[in-house]
């Protein structure tokens, strides 16, 4: 069978079709239904599913944002069709619940039941097989960032307040959890669990990244010495190291075990620094 990797996907909105480029070159489009609006993406595990957060408008463009309904579209990433789509009954009773017009961030759990959406200051936990259970709560701040752990019980949410909220969940429904984690001098700004959920890493705009203990809620480590911001971080799969990539395009690979930088890739000097988030999704 033919091996396709998903380098990065990119939305268009109002029924525009999205399109994602693959590394043997194949240009793979997913249409939209409706008027809906793609704010974010996500895979699942399994890397089967694509799944789109967003809002859907109606057929009606002219209509304001506050008319929006908030809504999620899982594709298979075989047959390239959409397989489900948040019910148009539950999108109203989301957005009249929680006054939720749209979503900015979705999240599913590696045994792809929950499902996490979010917009500025609402969580939802839905339960993926019957999404009219779902449940949602409030945080108290902006949110910048969200992660959930390998196991699905825990998501971590990273905020403009610095502080990095702790919250259990299960297919839909989500709860405060007591832990907080306190020790940004600046907002939140990328969240990443480590592959067994022991520790989660976190990056915010005072330059610098902070390895935490899950079960306590304690830093471990602070790597500072940033000059640029991060773009995008994410652990290696069997957690023996993680990397960075900043805003000059720099790409940094740290050995976690001995705390020693593994590697350091620099961007060519005649060409213009760039990075991009990227998610790797393999079918065999």
């Amino acid at each position: 069978m033919r091996q396709i990797s998903y380098f990065w996907l990119v939305a268009c909105v109002l029924a525009t079709p999205l399109w994602g480029l693959s590394q043997d070159g194949y240009v793979r489009t997913l249409e939209l239904e409706d008027d809906s609006k793609i704010n974010s993406f996500t895979i699942s595990k399994d890397n089967t599913m694509l799944l789109g957060a967003g809002g859907n408008s109606s057929q009606n463009k002219a209509v304001p944002a506050s008319k929006s309904l908030p809504t999620y579209i899982i594709w298979d990433l075989y047959s390239e069709r959409i397989i489900n789509q948040l019910p148009k009954e539950v999108q109203k009773a989301v957005k009249k619940k929680h006054k939720v017009n749209d979503f900015q961030y979705i999240l599913i759990s590696e045994d792809s039941k929950t499902i996490i959406c979010a917009d500025e200051e609402t969580i939802i936990s839905f339960n993926k097989e019957s999404p009219a259970i779902f449940h949602g709560v409030k945080t108290g701040s902006p949110i910048t960032s969200l992660s959930l752990s390998p196991n699905g019980k825990l998501l971590m949410t990273g905020h403009k307040d610095n502080i990095i909220r702790v919250w259990n969940v299960s297919p839909g429904n989500i709860a405060v959890d007591s832990r907080q984690m306190r020790g940004h001098y600046d907002p939140v700004t990328h969240l990443a669990f480590h592959p067994i959920g022991q520790y989660l890493l976190s990056a915010g705009e005072d330059m610098a990244l902070r390895l935490w203990e899950v079960s306590t809620g304690k830093p471990v480590k602070i790597y500072r010495g940033f000059k640029q911001g991060i773009e995008y971080m994410d652990f290696h799969p069997d957690g023996s190291s993680f990397m960075v990539c900043d805003t000059r395009g720099y790409v940094i690979t740290w050995d976690l075990q001995n705390q020693v930088i593994k590697q350091t890739l620099r961007p060519s000097s005649t060409s213009r620094p760039y990075s991009l988030k990227y998610h790797f999704a393999n079918f065999g």
